[in-house]
């Protein structure tokens, strides 16, 4: 069978194999519904992750305000040692 092609049968040669041309106007509803709730998940989703970067990103500078807060205190309260 190496370098043989195997003839198309009879039936399949009159059958065109390209897709049939499907416009968005001829999609039933619930494919509409389907793809609609999917977006919309994902961009809940975006929306949750994204704000959930913005307070993570507000909390590491209030512990970064905290801790320059005390390092401020610590240096002040050696300062006041050697004095």
């Amino acid at each position: 069978m190496e370098g043989k092609s195997l003839p198309m049968s009879s039936d399949f040669q009159h059958y065109s194999f390209r897709m049939p041309n499907i416009g968005f106007q001829n999609l039933p509803l619930n494919i509409y519904i389907v793809v609609f709730g999917t977006a919309i998940f994902v961009f809940i989703l975006s929306l949750l992750f994204c704000c959930y970067l913005i307070r993570l990103r507000h909390q590491a500078h209030k512990e970064l305000y905290a801790y320059k807060q005390v390092i401020l205190k610590e240096k002040v309260k050696e300062l006041n040692l050697h004095e």
